[in-house]
């Protein structure tokens, strides 16, 4: 119910009103960083701590917000077989990649996984978080070895890797 002007100009009903507003406000702001940490995509640093502590993750406070993320991401994806499909998964969630490509060798145990985005190299605290989550998944006898692979859409791209320059173009041979 709004209240007629002259009355909340009396002080003491405008100054309760006003310690009303903001109050208000302060509880707003404060459901909303609490509903935040529900996801762990919006989860400030306390709220990925307690996401760390309900899946048994040592706490990260001070480590990389993406890296943590990616770890708790890893861990929610539990004990499964490690497909093809379920490799290329974990790198789209856990490393934000676009899409994971993934080569085999099955005589030496042996996998890479190319994750790849568009324009970009993924973030290296998504690489790490990858590779700290295959590391607690994969079997003892298999070794993953993952890639960082930027897709440049352009017709020709230069990129440079350590002191190399290289020039691709567009008929350049796809990746695996």
């Amino acid at each position: 119910m709004k209240l007629p002007e002259f009355i909340t100009e009396l002080a003491p009903i405008g100054a309760v009103l006003k310690a009303e507003e903001t109050g208000e406000a302060i509880l707003a702001g404060e459901v909303k960083k609490r509903n935040a940490r529900t996801l762990v995509e919006t989860a400030d640093s306390e709220g990925l701590s307690q996401w760390e502590a309900d899946y048994g993750l040592p706490n990260g406070t001070g480590a990389d917000d993406t890296l943590r993320r990616g770890r708790i991401r890893g861990a929610m994806t539990g004990g499964q077989t490690l497909t093809p499909e379920r490799l290329s998964a974990m790198a789209v969630n856990v490393a934000g990649a676009d899409t994971g490509k993934i080569r085999e060798d099955f005589d030496a145990y042996f996998v890479e996984l190319a994750v790849l985005k568009t324009g970009k190299l993924p973030e290296k605290a998504g690489m790490e978080a990858l590779r700290q989550t295959l590391e607690q998944k994969k079997p003892a006898h298999l070794e993953i070895n993952t890639v960082p692979c930027a897709v440049l859409p352009l017709e020709r791209a230069e990129a440079r890797y350590g002191s190399m320059l290289d020039i691709l173009y567009a008929d350049a041979p796809p990746l695996p």
